[in-house]
């Protein structure tokens, strides 16, 4: 079974043509084979997935720009583990290092990336979000991996508690207690919500 995925970008437009760049040296050769499945219109018909592109931060972070792969499979075992797999073969880290390193990000800015996974039998989506201002001593690919991993096994223990799961991984440190949200829109919705509770005080 193939992987079906996109691509989406969110930030001002010289991130945007600089990343897009970095993008097609380092996933687009990959993600070229038999075992991949590229479809701009995949993941447009499910309403929790709908973005809105206006600029947002995360909770008092600034987001300098993320990169976003949206991902389909199905949560079954055998599926999954053969959709591990692939994951394991995607060279994320190396593109994210060339992005932070190439794209001078601001003073305290993160950039974020975004792995969302939409399991058709589930009907339910993990959303693993990876900010970080270096790369230095963090293994992006591993805990990517480990985001998706701890995805996988609260899904199996505790069922579908909403559209969307959501495990945030911040300079390093992975959530594994997932946070819920109805959508896209609803995460940036929090991260607003966070951002203006923090100036408040």
């Amino acid at each position: 079974m193939k992987t079906t995925y996109t691509f989406a970008l969110e930030g001002h437009s010289r991130f945007i043509s600089e990343v897009t760049t970095i993008r097609e040296n380092y996933l687009d050769p990959m993600l070229e084979s038999e075992d991949w499945d590229y479809s701009s219109k995949s993941f447009q018909d499910i309403p929790s997935l709908r973005l809105d592109f206006r600029p947002k931060a995360l909770g008092g972070l600034e987001i300098a720009g993320t990169v976003i792969l949206f991902l389909g499979t199905c949560f079954a075992k055998k599926v999954f583990d053969e959709f591990y797999d692939r994951l394991l073969k995607r060279p994320v880290g190396a593109m994210v290092d060339t992005i932070i390193k190439k794209v001078k990000l601001p003073d305290h800015a993160y950039l974020e990336y975004r792995d969302i996974v939409y399991f058709e039998d589930i009907d339910t989506s993990v959303v693993i979000r990876l900010l970080l201002k270096t790369t230095e001593g963090i293994d992006v690919d591993s805990l990517l991996l480990e985001g998706h991993k701890a995805a996988h096994h609260y899904l199996e223990a505790h069922g579908k508690k909403a559209q969307i799961h959501c495990h945030k991984i911040v300079d390093g440190k992975l959530d594994v207690n997932p946070s819920f949200f109805t959508s896209l829109d609803h995460i940036k919705a929090s991260d607003k919500e966070q951002l203006q509770s923090q100036r408040i005080f």
